[in-house]
């Protein structure tokens, strides 16, 4: 008899048996179902290696002489498949002719019929010993990929919770990496590399600076230097994880160009591996087809335009010769953008974008609101507000009294105008971006020599791109 931990061993396993006569097969499948996790049942030998590949089962029980396919020539197929899977015959005393035909396929035990109960579980439990313990090994690597994963994914999420746009923009490279790769026919198991590892090409950015990475606007060569460095850090901290070696590598190589001009190896053509090729392409056309504060969107087909035009240039022509195929069905998101959703969004953009003294916006911002403001026409009006003889205050009464001055007098606007967007301009003026034509209702500043003059432009006139011309 066996002993109980040979019993809980037995309630692991799963089993597949293959028996011809009703009557038998019933009788001893009820008894396994007693005591194994899971049985599945076959009455030849076709049916059961058809079950086996469906169900991989941890065991095999099968009778020998059975119509269609008996179990020798069965169990020959599985062991094709899998040398490793126990095989139990079950045979009668004329079946002996058979055992040395079962030894050269690499049958493990044998039990003779009749069947006695206690004989089977004593021959499965000595067979189920290494399944055990390799499901528990299973087990426990399933247990560490998971704590692997899920740390990794934690990462993932910090850089997602500082910047909100960069969430987004990983699960759209995944989607648009296996757009491509399956257009290119690559293996599947490459295709679900390239998906994982688009979700992780920016995790090297959880040691960029916030002043770096949630900047919305263009960055300094300083600010870009400084970005750059995300590919190797997210390379060096994948690749001493076994789990993503593969991964890293592909992220690795993703910001690399086809002329040798990307970074950071700067290595040129088929030195780059075409998953990393694969992945260039699919981050280049998010950044096209999304809003960025300093740049509107590309239409889908602009997008592809551009990239074919840049093709044996910055990408490989290979990928760039399915992108059009690949990508067209692609809905290009005008509503994703850089622009603050939230309270701590907004805290976060007033400090790129506020004037630290008077707390209206820099002429930073004004650039931006005007490229936005060509497709949703939001405001129609450009008001500049003179303050003259600033400098003549300032020298008289001295800088502290002209800062209070223009913090009040922004106030003022701010509350005068408040459904309109205020500006500090060449530090002693202000413009009003505005939905209608306004007018400034006061012309000094009490108790002061300050006079304040104003002129308005309909946006229509002004030409943003040589905003600075102009003011």
């Amino acid at each position: 008899m066996i002993g109980e931990q040979e019993k809980e061993h037995l309630k692991l396993i799963t089993v597949l048996y293959v028996e011809d006569e009703d009557e038998i097969r019933d009788v001893l499948a009820r008894s396994l179902k007693r005591i194994t996790k899971e049985v599945y049942l076959a009455t030849n030998g076709k049916e059961g290696l058809e079950a086996f590949k469906e169900y991989n089962p941890d065991i095999i029980v099968t009778d020998i002489k059975m119509p269609l396919m008996d179990g020798l020539a069965m169990s020959k197929e599985v062991k094709d498949i899998n040398p490793s899977i126990p095989i139990i015959i079950t045979t009668a005393f004329s079946d002996k002719e058979f055992l040395f035909e079962a030894i050269n396929i690499g049958i493990n035990r044998y039990i003779t019929k009749p069947i006695n109960l206690k004989n089977l579980m004593r021959t499965l439990s000595e067979s189920v010993e290494a399944i055990v313990l390799a499901k528990k090994m299973v087990q426990i690597q399933e247990e560490k990929i998971k704590n692997y994963k899920e740390t990794i994914f934690s990462f993932v999420d910090m850089i997602e919770k500082r910047d909100t746009y960069t969430a987004g923009h990983t699960i759209r490279v995944a989607k648009y990496c296996e757009l491509l790769a399956k257009e290119l026919g690559c293996p599947q198991k490459d295709i679900d590399k390239l998906v994982e590892a688009a979700k992780l090409h920016d995790i090297g950015k959880i040691a960029t600076p916030d002043s770096v990475l949630l900047k919305p606007g263009r960055l300094n060569d300083v600010e870009y230097d400084l970005i750059k460095g995300h590919v190797l850090t997210g390379y060096e901290f994948l690749i001493k994880i076994d789990l993503y070696k593969d991964l890293a590598e592909i992220i690795k190589y993703h910001h690399e160009r086809h002329d040798g001009k990307g970074y950071p190896y700067g290595i040129t053509g088929d030195k780059i591996p075409k998953l990393s090729s694969i992945m260039a392409l699919a981050d280049a056309f998010d950044a096209m087809t999304t809003n960025r504060v300093y740049k509107r969107s590309k239409k889908v087909s602009e997008a592809i335009d551009e990239i074919e035009k840049f093709s044996g240039i910055q990408f490989n022509p290979e990928v760039v010769s399915v992108a059009r195929k690949a990508l067209k069905d692609v809905e290009a998101l005008s509503s994703i953008d850089q622009l603050p959703k939230t309270e701590l969004e907004s805290k976060r953009f007033a400090y790129f974008f506020n004037d630290p003294l008077t707390n209206v916006y820099n002429l930073s911002y004004l650039q931006i609101v005007l490229m936005d403001n060509r497709e949703s026409k939001k405001y129609k009006f450009l008001s500049i507000v003179y303050l003259h003889n600033f400098s003549l205050h300032n020298k008289e009464r001295g800088w502290s009294s002209g800062d209070k001055i223009l913090s009040e007098f922004a106030h003022y606007l701010q509350i005068e105008y408040i459904n309109s967007l205020i500006f500090r301009l060449h530090g002693d003026d202000f413009i009003i971006l505005s939905r209608d034509k306004i007018k400034i209702k006061i012309n000094q500043i009490k108790d002061t020599k300050i006079n304040i003059d104003s002129k308005y432009f309909n946006l229509k006139d002004i030409d943003i791109d040589n905003l600075e011309n102009f003011l």
